[in-house]
């Protein structure tokens, strides 16, 4: 028997107590189905921003965009190899968050 179900059985009572108790456990019944919504709803958000893959480009247009903020008129774009490192370590970052 659900909270609904019991709420119908109180209010065949025909007491006033038992309507009382009747709308209290339809209306905790409401909140709770709202909060699994929302609880659910969450939990997919949630998923989604774990399973959230960067590109190459996406995380060396941060990079870039961060160093220019940093060094500003002194940013020089980097070498290859500093990109190839950039982009690992970030990798690795993203991995570690992930666990």
């Amino acid at each position: 028997m659900n909270a609904n179900e019991l709420a119908d059985e109180l209010f065949k009572e025909k007491k006033g107590i038992c309507h009382v108790a009747a709308t209290m456990l339809r209306q905790q019944h409401k909140e709770l189905e709202h909060m699994w919504m929302a609880n659910t709803v969450l939990e997919v958000e949630l998923e989604a921003l774990k399973a959230k893959t960067l590109t190459d480009e996406e995380i060396e247009s941060w990079i870039t965009e961060w160093a220019k903020d940093l060094y500003g008129t002194l940013y020089v774009k980097p070498t290859d190899h500093q990109r190839t490192m950039a982009i690992k370590m970030a990798r690795a970052i993203l991995r570690k968050a992930q666990e």
